[in-house]
């Protein structure tokens, strides 16, 4: 049985890409679709651009608000089962809708699938192709909280989600919230293929957005959901108190939330003042603010025979590398900033499983 989905496209001042997108879900291979394009408030010839599709599609004029508030009227007016937003610049491949809504037939209990990517220049040329991070280890809601894994024009929510979390806030990183919040409630599924083609350009949004405005944002809507869970939710089950309080501070970490970090981190310790794992964390938060010497004694706790002995000594290379860095060599940059993402995914990867109790 076919269900209808609502793909909701909001506008605002940017006609060039437009036909093409629309073009993009016309040329689905399931037709049961409705498209919403929402005009946030265009004051260019966006209306002269969207005659030829008037009569395919559900036009709607709003005065200029924000893309979260244009994708909320969307989905006030959707009729669908189903809600996939699509940015006027980025594009679905042939399959994306029948393949999203197969699997939510077949499992009803998702309320977000993602998929993986490609990404295209000005002129639709593939220049990168992005898959969607493996969350299956830890599960979507934690993966999530440390960092956004999906790509914007890959998801599809099933619309009775937005009745239990809630619409979309008017924030710069208003998917990420979403994708947040509908996690936290529901399973989360992905496809290993790439269903979008996600356009980078010069007048991306983000692109347009200072980074410390984005990031402001993500930080305020990590806090509220870290703040207002219990640790088992978190965690969906908790072995251990003390690393679950390394697990919230090592999210705040990762999010540069450095006092809250430091506030677990004190926690852990303070609970267990023998637990080498707790003092490691707190080494690699003193690295991040500079604090060298402090680091490279926390490290230094690690005994022999330890299972973190080698990562301690990795821990203070990097951070004899970091003392020492030319920050204008590039190709030294981006090594260390490898190198320091494999330590936290891997501090973190083992904190995770010793606070479920889990054997690595």
């Amino acid at each position: 049985m076919q269900e209808k989905v609502s793909v909701i496209i909001p506008t605002y001042n940017r006609p060039r890409w437009l036909p093409e997108t629309i073009e993009s879900v016309l040329n689905q291979t399931y037709s049961y679709t409705e498209i919403i394009v929402v005009n946030d408030g265009s004051t260019d010839n966006t209306e002269e651009v969207l005659e030829p599709y008037i009569d395919k599609i559900k036009y709607i004029y709003k005065e200029n608000g924000g893309p979260g508030s244009a994708v909320n009227v969307g989905i006030m007016a959707a009729t669908g089962k189903y809600i996939a937003r699509l940015d006027d610049d980025d594009l679905f491949l042939p399959e994306k809708i029948e393949r999203q809504v197969r699997m939510f037939q077949q499992r009803p209990e998702l309320g977000l699938i993602g998929a993986d990517n490609y990404v295209i220049d000005t002129e639709g040329k593939i220049v990168e192709t992005r898959e969607v991070l493996d969350f299956s280890k830890h599960g979507a809601f934690l993966t999530l909280l440390q960092h956004c894994i999906f790509s914007q024009p890959t998801v599809m929510v099933r619309k009775e989600c937005h009745d239990k979390v809630g619409l979309y806030r008017n924030t710069y990183a208003q998917d990420y919230d979403m994708w947040l919040r509908i996690a936290r409630v529901y399973p989360v599924g992905i496809i290993h293929s790439p269903l979008a083609m996600y356009r980078r350009h010069g007048s991306n949004r983000s692109g347009r957005l200072s980074v410390s405005k984005v990031r402001t944002d993500i930080q305020s809507f990590v806090c509220e959901i870290i703040d207002s869970a219990s640790l088992e939710e978190l965690l969906s089950t908790v072995h251990s108190i003390p690393h679950a309080y390394d697990v919230k501070g090592a999210i705040f970490f990762r999010h540069d939330l450095f006092k809250r970090a430091g506030q677990e981190f004190y926690k852990a310790v303070k609970a267990e003042p023998q637990n080498v794992v707790h003092h490691f964390w707190s080494g690699i938060l003193l690295r991040q603010i500079g604090r060298y010497e402090d680091a490279d004694k926390c490290f230094g706790e690690v005994p022999i025979g330890h299972p973190l002995y080698n990562s301690s000594l990795n821990a203070m290379e990097l951070t004899s590398r970091l003392q020492n860095m030319d920050d204008e060599d590039e190709a030294v940059l981006n090594q260390m900033r490898q190198d320091l993402s494999k330590e936290y995914k891997d501090l973190m990867d083992m904190t995770i499983s010793l606070a479920k109790g889990q054997s690595q």
